[in-house]
């Protein structure tokens, strides 16, 4: 007879399918658990207990806090009100309490936290674990624990494989100060989220050149606070960084971009002698400009002819990171000007 259980402990769906009486898999999250597993047999109990309405709340509570656990930038503020949510009716919830912990406390308390999980020996919901660990983990000091828990959890060899790669490169990040927005840059690159491709090559070419850069899809850390965060971290880094370089593609040149509805705004109100460089990659397309992002970007770069060659964009960064003073091109106001 199987086991009582009518939702997935990890994400709260009720989309199971049993493998056999001691085990099922959830077709929402596609975790695999087994009957012998402590949460399983602690929310087994719960449920049974629970009546029909409450069981409705806590399976809903359980479904948003996997949403928000996964997202690509996390709300400390949204995790924090689900994990309460589900501790109402289950207090010893194994998510709510994991995601409640490495969320919310120093990094002594999630060592301790980690040491206890591993001395347990069980590895329960080890996969999520370590994904969550990987994304949140903002110190070196967490690293050892979450090698420990790879190396012993057993976990499928391409998964092993996979998180073995990215603690290594969440490593040298975390060494390296990557996400540090604090340390003085050349450059701060923005630019729209449509064109990350374009602008890592960019980076990497700038950074070749010794020119160091802060490009938010690499040096903003996606984890824990950081959609809270989001504009205080950017706009500490614009502060640090020498110069501003502004991508400027179809996709950026719109207000619905955070180029222009976050970043500009706040450099022209606030940072407004820092140096600028318009860098632009679609030439032919640039007369599409609408007329409020064509304001905007007058207004910033007035004075100063936007460069499409490389070369030229990396003698306009050395002359603001050097200290000399840029030959100032033609104005570009002619090529912004409104069509009749």
């Amino acid at each position: 007879m199987p086991f009582e259980l009518r939702n997935c402990p990890a994400c709260g769906s009720v989309e199971l399918k049993f493998i056999d009486d001691k085990s099922f898999k959830c077709m929402s999250c596609a975790n695999t658990f087994k009957e012998k597993e402590d949460s399983v047999n602690i929310e087994t109990k719960m449920l049974q207990i629970l009546d029909e309405q409450e069981h409705k709340l806590y399976s809903n509570a359980k479904k948003n806090l996997w949403i928000e656990t996964h997202k690509e930038y996390l709300s400390d503020e949204n995790i924090k009100k689900w994990c309460n949510e589900i501790k109402k009716y289950s207090p010893d919830d194994f998510f709510a309490n994991f995601y409640e912990i490495t969320t919310f406390s120093t990094v002594d308390s999630i060592c301790e936290y980690l040491i206890n999980y591993l001395k347990n020996n069980n590895f329960i919901f080890a996969d999520e674990v370590v994904r969550y660990l990987i994304k949140t983990a903002d110190s070196i000091r967490l690293i050892n624990p979450i090698v420990a828990i790879l190396d012993q959890a057993n976990l499928d060899n391409e998964i092993y494989k996979k998180y073995k790669n990215e603690l290594n490169d969440l490593s040298y990040k975390l060494d390296e100060g990557i996400f540090n927005v604090d340390i003085p840059r050349d450059v701060f690159v923005c630019y729209s989220s449509k064109d990350v491709t374009i602008v890592s090559d960019i980076v990497n070419y700038l950074e070749e050149n010794e020119l160091s850069c802060f490009f938010a899809q690499r040096n903003l850390r996606h984890g824990k606070g950081s959609e809270d965060n989001y504009e205080l971290l950017l706009k500490k880094a614009m502060h640090n960084s020498t110069c501003i370089l502004f991508v400027s593609t179809i996709n950026s040149r719109t207000l619905e971009c955070d180029a222009l509805k976050i970043e500009i705004p706040y450099l022209r109100d606030h940072e407004s002698h820092k140096g600028r460089i318009e860098y632009v990659i679609d030439q032919s397309e640039y007369n599409k400009i609408k007329i409020p992002a064509k304001l905007l970007l007058q207004k910033y770069f007035k004075g100063q002819e936007f460069c499409t060659d490389r070369e030229d964009l990396i003698e306009r960064i050395l002359n603001y990171t050097t200290g000399f003073d840029l030959e100032v091109k033609e104005d570009k106001t002619s090529i912004l000007e409104f069509n009749s």
